[in-house]
């Protein structure tokens, strides 16, 4: 990998992150030390803070030839000749000696670099002794890869038992699944053609979670007053997680490294449920729904029960107008387990174990409801919620969690949200016209990070969805929805205390989980589909869909960057500014679904 480092801010705290994470999975990397033009560029300052933060031997393999606004050229150590710029395009460059003022300090970097190359083979090393300083002849080869999908397949049954009663059942299997890779190869080649040195690292991190299920919802209308359903779910979830490492280097004949480990942590679990509801009308202005689910987890000799009750209340005001009132508590009996911010395929599910609870929530929610003239509906509705037994990860494992000790790498803590949600609409035959607005507040309590309630990472304070669908003929329909939201928070560095040693970088502190807003995020989905009858009097659907069609690049990462910008104002030498970067541009799909 290529590392790009300013020649004025030099490593930055991001930098560190970044280059730990290549540590741990053995990523060469180059580093790259760019706007040597910019005032406060100093090519030498950068090498030393890259000696000293990144705690490695930095070798150049190339020299600026001035700095600022007198910087010329490079030194190409290994060619040993200077690359001149004769204008500002960078169309006029010519190949040249040294200059005479530089020829001291370029042969001794590349003597630095001969030897320190040289140092990792006896062979080369001769050579180089021997007056031959041919450095060619090695070849390296970095590939990684990142997938995921999911297969569903099910068998329904409906059947009606008399016109007041009925049930439908289905028999299903999914699977979702999910593989990250890392792979590189280096070789060195003697003069003879053979390989006299090279290495492999391989690393791979799969998940799968496949489910095995059976659901039957009955429906009964004993008389016009009550609505009765219930129901039976019986699932089987399989969880395989695993990590494989594989590295090995040969400096023939000797084998310097064989490393071949191997993590996975296969479980299993099964999950019953019960439910029974009654969709009461006890009036003309009064209707209840009042319900009752069971659940239980049985899952590596540890066996968990929920009960959950469930209760809605619809009052009618008038013709147009309703007031309802709801309540709910859930469980979550599965756990995903992720140890970044970012929405990557590199979590995994498990169960519950008798270290991990399942995660529970209740939940209080009332609002308003109104048909307008016009075909337009509003409503607007409050909620409040608390949650237990809450998941966050701890430690530093890179980009994935580790899979044989994901229940010491968590803690458990609670959450509440609060907020309002509302919506308005308008719908005829052909169109149909819809916003969303929320506006919440979500926060997190985890005794391990901090003491007091601080914000969810996901406490988006505003959030504004538009979506329009147009009917065009029979076949032809179009649709279009824009989704807005307020930025999501991250933990970064936020307080620095310098010593007032000028040139010295400053400590960094972070204040309180979550400080660092996220920029906005948003953008505008676009497609349409076209329906047509087949031969055989089969419904096709052919869809053409934009994600994202304007390509806004919305961040999905954010951090603090330390600028260096020495000045009489600044004695301390450095600013501070927040950065960001996202990765998802526009992607269009094309589908084709076949009903029979």
């Amino acid at each position: 990998s290529v590392t790009v480092l300013c020649a004025k801010g030099g490593v930055e705290p991001q930098s560190e992150t970044v280059w730990r994470q290549a540590d741990e999975y053995k990523v060469p990397r180059m580093i790259y030390v760019n706007k040597m033009d910019i005032l406060g560029a100093n090519f030498y300052r950068v090498l030393d803070m890259v000696k000293e933060r990144f705690n490695c031997n930095a070798v150049p393999i190339q020299l600026p030839i001035g700095e600022e606004s007198s910087f010329k050229g490079i030194i190409d150590l290994i060619n040993n000749n200077a690359i001149m710029y004769y204008d500002d395009m960078g169309k006029d460059v010519r190949i040249e000696e040294i200059p005479a003022e530089m020829a001291d300090k370029a042969a001794e970097y590349r003597n630095n670099l001969i030897e320190s190359v040289a140092e990792l083979d006896e062979d080369l090393m001769m050579k180089y002794f021997e007056g031959e300083e041919d450095l060619s002849g090695s070849m390296y080869d970095f590939e990684w890869g990142l997938g995921w999908g999911n297969f569903v397949t099910s068998l329904n049954w409906d059947y009606r038992f008399n016109p007041s009663h009925e049930m439908s059942a289905k028999v299903y299997f999914s699977r979702y699944g999910s593989l990250f890779s890392m792979y590189d190869y280096y070789e060195y080649r003697g003069d003879d053609g053979k390989v006299e040195n090279y290495s492999i690292s391989d690393n791979r991190n799969s998940s799968q979670t496949s489910d095995i299920g059976f659901r039957a919802d009955f429906s009964y209308r004993p008389n016009a007053s009550h609505h009765i359903r219930y129901g039976t779910l019986l699932q089987y979830h399989f969880y395989s997680p695993e990590h494989t490492i594989f590295n090995y280097e040969e400096y023939a004949p000797v084998v310097t490294k064989d490393e071949n480990k191997s993590y996975s942590n296969h479980a299993e679990s099964f999950e019953p449920a019960v439910y029974i509801e009654d969709e009461m009308t006890l009036s003309d202005w009064f209707t209840a729904n009042v319900g009752l689910r069971y659940s239980s987890l049985w899952a590596q000799n540890k066996v968990y029960h929920n009960i959950q009750p469930r209760a809605a209340l619809r009052f009618a005001v008038g013709d147009n107008t309703s007031i309802k009132m709801s309540y709910s508590e859930m469980a979550q009996n599965n756990h995903l387990v992720s140890s970044n911010y970012l929405s990557l395929p590199t979590s995994f599910w498990m169960p519950s174990t008798d270290k991990i609870a399942p995660s529970k929530s209740r939940q209080l929610s009332a609002g308003v409801y109104f048909n307008l003239p016009h075909n337009i509906k509003f409503n607007v509705e409050g909620y409040g919620k608390t949650m237990d037994n809450l998941l966050e990860f701890r430690g530093k494992w890179g980009i994935y969690p580790p899979i044989h000790l994901w229940e010491e790498s968590l803690v458990v803590g609670k959450g509440r949200s609060w907020g309002l949600e509302s919506e308005l609409s308008w719908a005829d035959s052909k169109t149909s016209l819809t916003a969303y607005y929320t506006l919440s507040w979500s926060q997190r309590f985890f005794e391990d990070f901090y003491q007091f309630w601080y914000k969810d990472r996901n406490d988006n304070r505003h959030k504004l969805t538009l979506t329009g669908t147009r009917r065009i003929g029979k076949k032809l329909e179009v649709y279009a929805s824009w989704n807005y939201h307020s930025g999501g928070w991250m933990t970064s560095q936020s307080q620095a205390i310098w010593e007032g040693e000028v040139g010295k970088w400053p400590e960094m502190f972070f204040s309180y989980p979550n400080n660092l807003q996220v920029p906005d995020y948003h953008r505008l989905d676009l497609g349409c589909n076209f329906h047509k009858t087949t031969k055989r009097g089969n419904e096709s659907i052919w869809n053409l869909s934009f994600y994202n069609a304007y390509c806004r690049i919305n961040p999905i990462i954010a951090y603090v960057a330390e600028r260096y910008d020495f000045t009489e104002e600044n004695l301390a030498g450095f600013n501070f500014v927040g950065q960001a970067f996202g990765i998802i541009p526009i992607i269009p799909s094309f589908s084709y679904t076949l009903k029979f």
